[in-house]
């Protein structure tokens, strides 16, 4: 089941945001919740109750749905849209278990308490890993997905390394000082201020006298794409996007990564993008996820 929940807050959108940002960030997702036996998920919904075929965003590690704010509202004229907020991250609750498929299982759990199918998925860096798990782990679910900037272990690689888990967050005394503090990992220097600060915002929940961020420390990076040979197997066409100045574009990676899917389709390289292409380059990222939409909606 899925519950709704109302989403008070006295967030003010930067002044100095461009006009498209200020029109999209002024059309905010519905909140809800889908409860599954691991925990309860969250998630954000756009034009929910139109008759369209299914949009799913997920985010990266240790961020949350509101990352993908600035470029929901521009696809509700073809879709329902739906950002999830993984397991013990963003307003979901913590997982009761972590283990290698529990954020791939969440973003199922969403998918059934809305008796989703046919679904377009689109997942950004750990989302991306997540979203090719759930590929694997219920292809029927899906149409197709976009996998943007993500990492996979090419074969012959080392293994990704696993973070270690953490009881506590260390608390800051202000929402103010929790902005203040927030990084990106990794870092790059070009981003879009206005949504720098909308995402930072979003990820300061009060706790006690202080303040922290909205993740669970002791969910670690599970779910890692380590093992390839399942990726042969995927049904749904899987398109790829990378920035151009990625940690991830060197030495044809992303080339490597589309030819590992058994349905690939095609590889965009936003050539000034770096990772957090949302950030940077986000109306050319918005432009490239409706280039490969289009492609498919065409045949």
């Amino acid at each position: 089941m899925s519950q709704t929940h109302s989403n008070n807050d006295d967030y003010q959108i930067p002044a100095t945001a461009p006009t498209w940002l200020m029109n999209n960030l002024g059309l905010p997702g519905h909140s809800k919740m889908a409860n599954s036996p691991n925990g309860d998920v969250h998630y954000l919904t756009w034009n929910w109750q139109e008759p369209l075929p299914v949009m799913c965003l997920v985010h990266g590690f240790r961020a949350h749905a509101r990352w993908w704010d600035a470029l929901a509202p521009f696809f509700t004229d073809r879709y329902r849209v739906l950002s999830i907020d993984l397991p013990g991250m963003g307003d979901s609750g913590p997982a009761l278990s972590y283990h290698q498929d529990t954020y791939a299982e969440g973003i199922l759990a969403v998918l059934e308490s809305e008796r989703l199918s046919d679904v377009t998925v689109i997942g950004h860096s750990f989302g991306g890993a997540q979203t090719i798990r759930a590929l694997c782990l219920r292809p029927e679910r899906f149409r197709r997905a976009i996998v943007v900037d993500s990492l996979v272990c090419l074969p012959g690689e080392d293994s990704i390394r696993l973070l270690e888990a953490k009881q506590q967050q260390r608390l800051r005394s202000s929402r103010e000082d929790c902005i203040a503090d927030f990084r990106l990992l990794p870092e790059q220097p070009v981003v879009e201020e206005a949504i720098l600060y909308h995402i930072a915002y979003h990820s300061c929940r009060p706790q006690g006298a202080g303040w922290r961020w909205k993740f669970d420390p002791a969910g670690i990076n599970y779910g890692e794409i380590l093992d390839v040979a399942p990726l042969r197997r995927i049904a749904p066409r899987v398109d790829c996007i990378y920035g151009g100045q990625s940690m991830f574009a060197g030495q044809q990676r992303p080339e490597k990564t589309l030819a590992l899917f058994g349905n690939p389709g095609r590889l965009i390289t936003i050539e000034q993008g770096y990772h957090h292409l949302m950030l940077d380059q986000p109306l050319v990222l918005k432009d490239a996820i409706s280039s490969l939409l289009s492609c498919s909606e065409n045949g």
